[in-house]
């Protein structure tokens, strides 16, 4: 049976599906057919489960917010069907090597804690559908990304593969489509794991540096009247670390922008300049205040104050905090190797109750982050929590 048939029958299985994405794995030039996509969106309005179907077109354009955006219609389905149907589509994308978005679907089940949780699938529903897949749609609405987006993100990849090696120089990052193929391909999973490591953490009773909500001993917008929370990305490039802290402090604390209340100051410093441009969009279409600045892991944080020093902004901001602090490491220190002055100087410079995020693919890196914290003992003030490691100066 061919994929045309596929579609004509109109029947829909775990095992179906996992035929018509297989079909699609093993004929990459499809992805780029027109005729193709209008077939799978055809078939998506032509049978009741049409999550699964979106699913399946999302796998043809290669497009992340389209999968997620499919997520609250696969909710509906009974916890085991949805079970089936996930575990088919991620056996799928681990196939034909979407690993990012496979490792996603891998972890959303207990990340959320969503088995028997409708709740909380309706929750992560609405994240991705109603804001990771809007954020994505107008953050890529630019026009050295759409002129080539399968280019950017070939580009991109070849990229990511040097930064895994830590073999990246600077001068690979100039090129502002590949800054947008990286962002396309990487930025929904890292602020979603943000997110739900930060949700989790709450729900755990765990030392979180949220300062207290305005009253009328302190204003909204009096920034000197109550504690700030000092929210800093290191090392993080097109903004994805802050933007899901952005989605757990409206969606889980309940709180507006900080041009509302005031209480949150949000940087992204990173070595490459050019990620400033995609910072600021985002920025922009969040509605938050997004400050970016440069830094250099691999260089101290406290240099002499009359010698330039890459990391001058990001300890004058680190020395300005007025209360507990949240710092965000993503895949950054495996990347740079030569961290540990920096990391070192930079836990001595935090306020007491700051809070350290570290998510890191290697293992073995991880490892070494938990040795630069001698003093720290686990479950006390250094856990664990899905795919991160949180530690707490206490």
């Amino acid at each position: 049976m061919d994929v045309e048939e596929l579609f004509r029958s109109r029947s829909l299985s775990g095992r179906r599906l996992g035929r018509i994405l297989r079909y699609i794995s093993e004929r990459p030039h499809l992805a780029d057919t027109a005729r193709l996509t209008h077939l799978l969106q055809s078939w998506t309005s032509a049978i009741n489960t049409e999550g699964a179907a979106a699913a399946a077109t999302t796998f043809c354009t290669d497009d992340a917010a389209q999968l997620f955006g499919c997520l609250p219609s696969l909710m509906e389905l009974e916890s085991d069907e949805l079970c089936v149907r996930l575990a088919n589509l991620r056996t799928q994308l681990s196939a034909a090597r979407h690993y990012s978005l496979h490792r996603l679907l891998r972890e959303v089940p207990s990340a959320m804690g969503l088995s028997g949780n409708t709740s909380a699938w309706r929750l992560y529903g609405h994240v991705v559908q109603h804001r990771m897949a809007p954020l994505m749609q107008e953050l890529l609405d630019h026009p050295v990304y759409k002129s080539d987006p399968h280019g950017a993100k070939e580009r991109a990849i070849r990229l990511m593969h040097k930064m895994k090696q830590a073999s990246q120089r600077k001068e690979d990052f100039a090129d502002l489509s590949t800054l947008y193929g990286y962002t396309a391909l990487k930025f929904t999973e890292r602020s979603l794991l943000v997110f739900q490591t930060l949700r989790t953490a709450l729900s755990l009773s765990l030392p979180m540096p949220l300062p207290p909500p305005a009253s009328s001993d302190h204003p909204a917008g009096d920034n000197h009247a109550a504690p700030v929370l000092l929210v800093v990305s290191i090392g993080g490039g097109p903004g994805n670390d802050v933007y899901g802290f952005i989605l757990f402090w409206e969606l889980m604390i309940g709180q507006p922008p900080p041009s509302s209340n005031g209480c949150v100051s949000l940087y992204v410093f990173d070595l490459v300049e050019e990620w400033r441009a995609i910072v600021d969009r985002v920025a922009e279409v969040s509605g938050w205040q997004i400050l970016f600045g440069l830094c250099d892991v691999c260089e101290a944080l406290l240099g002499g104050t009359e010698e330039p020093c890459v990391n001058r902004e990001l300890r004058e901001v680190c020395e300005s905090a007025t209360g507990p602090s949240l710092f965000l490491f993503s895949f950054v220190l495996f990347e740079s190797q030569s961290w540990r002055t920096f990391l070192s100087q930079l836990w001595d410079t935090a306020p007491g109750g700051s809070l350290f995020y570290f998510a890191d693919g290697s293992q073995q890196e991880m490892r070494k982050i938990v040795e630069a914290f001698p003093e720290c003992v686990e479950g006390e003030s250094m856990w664990r929590v899905h795919q991160a490691l949180l530690v707490v100066k206490r």
